[in-house]
């Protein structure tokens, strides 16, 4: 599907809000998955990802615009809030790697530390799965209005 890297420099306040993959990717079976490595140390204490624990077993929640550099969406605070599930946040050394469900919710926090916090995230889907053209081509089009609104809210 894709390759990203994914930086947070060294004492960077930027977080990555929850969110799941599969409100940008719509497939219409969930059957994919991502592999994040470790480029260098990753923890809580340097924005490393947080996963609420099998939380991929909810489907796709709704997501709103989130106003944060390097994400488009998120799920809103309010529904996070009510969820019961279990933060895990994995310790990685480099070349260690999480795999993920496209479904899973996860984020990351600020980076307090001395240290950057580098990843890799390679993205699969299954030979056989199918994109839902109808609502990537909403989502492509709600990204479109997002950017304009972005880009206008930080001109003012």
């Amino acid at each position: 599907r894709n390759i990203e890297f994914f930086l947070k420099p060294l004492r960077n306040q930027m977080i990555t809000p929850f969110h799941q993959d599969n409100f940008f990717w719509n497939l219409k079976d969930a059957n994919g998955i991502n592999i994040w490595i470790a480029c260098s140390n990753a923890s809580k204490k340097n924005g490393g990802v947080c996963y609420l624990k099998e939380s991929h077993t909810l489907g796709v929640l709704k997501h709103k615009i989130s106003f944060i550099k390097g994400t488009s969406q998120m799920i809103p605070e309010k529904i996070i809030k009510k969820l019961k599930f279990k933060k895990i946040f994995p310790n990685l050394k480099p070349g260690d790697a999480i795999i993920h469900n496209p479904e899973v919710i996860h984020g990351s926090y600020k980076n307090n530390s001395n240290a950057d916090r580098v990843g890799l995230v390679l993205s699969f889907k299954g030979k056989n799965s199918k994109y839902n053209l109808s609502a990537l081509k909403n989502y492509k089009s709600l990204l479109k209005k997002n950017i304009k609104k972005i880009y206008k809210k930080s001109v003012n």
